[in-house]
């Protein structure tokens, strides 16, 4: 997968230079601090930006928020270099950056998730040698949440917090195979985009592709969202039967031949069924539970509808063996 380089922190004295305190070290009666006004904006900013479901331009962040487009940029570009929110170089629209998602993960349930996954994640680099990754359903993507990367020169090296379209991952696909019909239906639906020449774009092709991965209970991606980069993944299911996330192993496809995923495959559905078991014990347990497409269910309700979700997931019934 794609390296994305990590925005640089800022220079000591680079950022703007603090005001001396006003007489009796406060601000006039009435108004704000002049740091704690441009946190307060910072703030806002981020939440624009975090709220919009596509890139929002800097003009119109500004034209919202009732800010000059100097104040504007100037607030970006601080929380851009700790990487809070990120631009293409060029380009006057903003989105979310890694370190928000990071931010995020850490404070709410998915970081109990990903304390659970951890030890699986480990097995799977150190069995298999490669990048093994903890994936979560977001609407029509999959994010990345925690990986234990490969100890090889040349690995597999993603970055928390990127997002990919479901259709070309491994992971998307299990997640995809694993989803009842109405929603999985909704989904081709909507246009396919090519990321390679072996990317699936066909809604029927990709039909077939899921019935095998709800047979055999993992799926595989060759080159089909990067040249020379290959994955098998497997989904794990909330505690009401819905698809939440996968796990999945990747590297370069020089390493990971048809054989290879054909061995690897029940190593990452094992892994993956072992996650679904401390998940449905805490969800007995203990509210809120984590659920599927990172929404929050009441725990320990499985009620008609949601067992009937189950029966409508047969990826995600429990059997000995994944079969091929």
């Amino acid at each position: 997968m794609s390296v994305r380089r990590k925005a640089a922190p800022a220079k000591p004295g680079s950022g703007p230079r603090a005001r001396p305190a006003s007489p009796g070290g406060g601000a006039a009666a009435g108004r704000s601090p002049r740091g704690a006004q441009a946190v307060t904006r910072a703030l806002r900013l981020l939440r624009a930006v975090a709220a919009s479901d596509k890139p929002v331009t800097l003009s119109g962040l500004a034209q919202t928020l009732g800010l000059s487009r100097t104040t504007a940029h100037r607030l970006l570009a601080a929380l851009e270099s700790e990487g809070f929110v990120t631009h293409a170089p060029g380009d006057q629209t903003y989105r979310p950056g890694p370190e928000l998602a990071a931010f995020a993960l850490h404070a709410s349930p998915i970081h109990q998730l990903r304390t659970l996954a951890r030890p699986l994640l480990e097995h799977l680099a150190e069995t298999s040698g490669e990048t093994a990754t903890l994936e979560l359903l977001t609407g029509h993507e999959v994010l990345i949440v925690d990986e234990v990367p490969s100890r090889r020169l040349v690995a597999a090296r993603t970055e928390i917090g990127t997002r990919w379209p479901l259709h070309v991952t491994s992971t998307g696909k299990a997640l995809l195979a694993a989803m009842p019909e109405g929603e999985r239906e909704a989904y081709l639906a909507r246009p396919l985009v090519a990321f390679t020449p072996r990317s699936v774009t066909d809604a029927a092709a990709l039909r077939r592709d899921l019935a095998t991965i709800r047979r055999r209970g993992y799926a595989t991606a060759r080159e089909e969202i990067e040249p020379g980069y290959t994955a098998v993944g497997a989904a794990f299911a909330d505690a009401a039967g819905h698809p939440l996330g996968a796990l999945s192993i990747g590297g370069p496809s020089s390493r990971l031949s048809p054989v290879d995923l054909e061995r690897l495959g029940p190593l990452v559905f094992n892994a993956a069924r072992e996650l679904n078991r401390p998940l449905q014990d805490r969800a007995s347990k203990s509210p809120p539970a984590i659920t599927g497409s990172l929404g929050v269910l009441p725990a320990g309700r499985e009620d008609e509808a949601a067992r009937g979700a189950r029966r409508r997931s047969p990826a995600l019934q429990p059997h000995p063996s994944p079969r091929r």
